[in-house]
């Protein structure tokens, strides 16, 4: 799980931070997952082939991962799942 409590940000004006600029984000938690899978005889103790399915923001819900100004925020990933497949020699 990856959670984030609620943050000050500053907006950068000129190359200095204004205080009046600060903003509040609001925190989230997010919950990620990830399979993996390895097979395959190298001679070694490591398997030669590896597979892995990771899983990002699996319960989908919404949040805002980051923000310009006080009304300009960003929102994370929906659901998402990235594979891999890894070869060793």
């Amino acid at each position: 799980m990856r959670r984030v409590a609620p943050h000050q940000c500053q907006r950068q004006c000129g190359g200095f931070r204004q205080p009046k600029n600060s903003y509040l984000m609001p925190g989230y938690a997010r919950v990620d997952a990830t399979a993996t899978y390895s097979f395959g005889h190298t001679g070694r103790e490591s398997k030669r082939y590896r597979i892995a399915v990771n899983f990002q923001n699996l319960l989908d819900h919404p949040y805002y991962e980051t923000g310009r100004t006080q009304t300009s925020f960003w929102p994370g990933s929906p659901v998402n799942v990235l594979t891999e497949f890894q070869i060793r020699f």
